[in-house]
């Protein structure tokens, strides 16, 4: 009693003289741990009583119906601190702001953070309205009326402590732009033995989010293993003391080296989005179950980036001998040019529009064949996201085929370096098939006529270049066909390796019809006595 008569004694004066403080909590990009965000709370440090904590002064003014005036508060002091940002040249991240629904009693919310950010010249892109569960679960006119103005005017509106105080109703009834999970229930189910359930509970919801084109944020993460689960599931952003407790805002400006700029939020957005069974559960036509490989993953300047992968694509690449994520970044990001020439036509396919584009390489005597669909662009950084995935064969039949055909072609890649398919009309090359990081220069949707004299300046010896450019002429492959009534033409030149090395290799020339249009394959094996 003693504590709600000083709260409400000193609350006017705690407004004037600046007891009552912001603290900024960041917000974390799950796959990049980059700040995207962060949640504005309230401090009183009182100069008598020292910090009051939350819990001490909110009771009372809900009670007495003066939140509102408490929320507003908050609301200026973001404001003012955007706009110093802006002024210096700072970067800054959007900023959350909750909203009790008893508030909407007491004032027209919408029109005092409308006057605020007026007044400041703030965009609403920069400000998030968090809904607490109060005024999410009553069906009311004046609740209704203010949420649908917000949302109607721009501004995101969040759903707090979705599935425990907040209801499914209120996600029926509003357009919300992300829902706020709390991983205490994680906790809470560890404690009880009833983790296996807990996760299965909160990954279903967070499926169901992303099918509703919803976003989803974890709040009061503080371990390890809770982000790994919560990571696992594919949500998209946390809080929590693991990452940082709420701190003032001098400090916080101290972490912008890590703030994500605002430009990248709907690149994020469209990547949060995809649907992701973190099991990578599928079931077979008799039944059975088994798990897809799954990965989202960034190419951006020439580089492979994971954002993320599930426990089926880990197993999958410790199966063709990659340990973990640095392993396979160091691999496909090699220096040698023909598995980045075949990469390069990879993603070339994925942004011209072309639906599950496929990859396939050899890797140690083992046939890689992968699968991607692009996602977005970055437009701060050119980055380009991808979905990756590698589908088990889980049938009998299938399997046995597939390990026939696998087999098959280990044989013939390790005699062959390469195959390149070019189209006779115009001399593009429409497919390449590389089993090597030795040598290059020769990559998918090139004219082989104009490349085919880099090639040789490069890799040829020169006293066989001459020989060589007749060999591949593209014009007189089909009369040389004819004069010499064969169904392949084969030639050994010796072939510069990147290393220096000279090893004899031999070319040959096949003519193919596919689709009644002849199609011309050059290939590059082994050579002679190599």
């Amino acid at each position: 009693m003693e504590r709600e008569e000083y709260v409400l004694k000193s609350f006017e004066k705690a407004l004037n003289e600046g007891w009552v403080q912001v603290h900024y909590q960041p917000v974390v990009r799950t796959y990049t741990r980059r700040i995207c965000g962060a949640e504005a709370l309230a401090r009183w440090m009182d100069p008598k009583e020292g910090m009051l904590s939350p819990g001490q002064f909110i009771p009372v003014l809900e009670k007495h119906k003066m939140m509102h005036r408490l929320d507003l508060c908050i609301c200026e002091y973001i404001a003012k601190d955007i706009a110093f940002c802006r002024q210096q040249n700072i970067p800054f991240v959007p900023v959350s702001i909750n909203i009790s629904g008893m508030d909407f009693y007491e004032t027209d919310m919408f029109a005092e953070v409308e006057r605020i950010l007026s007044m400041y010249a703030i965009d609403r892109d920069m400000i998030r309205i968090e809904i607490i569960e109060q005024g999410a679960n009553k069906r009311d006119e004046v609740v209704d009326r203010a949420i649908d103005q917000f949302i109607g005017a721009g501004y995101q509106v969040w759903l707090d402590n979705f599935g425990k105080g907040s209801s499914f109703e209120a996600l029926e009834r509003y357009q919300y732009s992300l829902v706020k999970l709390d991983a205490r229930f994680l906790e809470d189910a560890k404690n009880h033995s009833m983790m296996e359930k807990a996760t299965a509970m909160l990954s279903y919801t967070v499926d169901m989010s992303k099918h509703m084109e919803i976003a989803t944020l974890a709040e009061n993460v503080e371990t390890e293993e809770q982000f790994s689960i919560l990571r696992e599931m594919g949500v998209e952003m946390l809080q929590g003391y693991f990452f940082c407790k709420p701190i003032p805002f001098e400090e916080f400006l101290q972490q912008q080296d890590i703030f994500e700029n605002i430009e990248e939020g709907s690149y994020y957005k469209k990547i949060g989005q995809i649907e992701l069974n973190h099991e990578g559960i599928a079931v077979t036509s008799y039944g059975k179950k088994g798990k897809e490989a799954l990965a989202i993953m960034e190419y951006r300047d020439r580089r492979f980036y994971y954002l993320y992968q599930n426990e089926a694509n880990r197993l999958y690449m410790q199966n063709i001998g990659i340990e973990n994520e640095v392993e396979a970044e160091n691999f496909l990001n090699q220096r040698s040019g023909m598995l980045q020439e075949k990469i390069r036509g990879f993603v070339r396919r994925m942004i011209a529009g072309e639906r599950l584009v496929h990859l396939n390489f050899m890797m140690d005597s083992k046939v890689i064949d992968l699968w991607g669909d692009y996602i977005a662009t970055n437009p701060k950084t050119g980055g380009i996201a991808m979905l990756i995935h590698k589908e088990e064969l889980l049938e009998v039949e299938r399997v046995d085929r597939a390990k026939k055909f696998d087999m098959a072609l280990r044989n013939i890649y390790r005699i062959f370096d390469r195959f390149d398919l070019v189209r006779l009309s115009d001399g593009i090359i429409t497919n390449s098939y590389v089993n090597t990081s030795e040598y290059g220069a020769l990559h998918e949707g090139q004219d082989v006529r104009g490349v085919m004299a880099l090639y040789a300046a490069k890799y040829i010896v020169p006293e066989q270049k001459e020989e060589f450019l007749a060999f591949v002429a593209l014009d007189s492959i089909m009369e040389r066909f004819e004069m010499e009534s064969v169904e392949y033409l084969s030639h050994n030149f010796d072939t510069r390796m990147d290393d220096g090395r000279i090893l004899t290799k031999k070319y040959f020339i096949q003519k193919l019809v596919e689709e009644r249009q002849v199609m011309i394959l050059f290939g590059i094996g082994q050579g002679e006595g190599a």
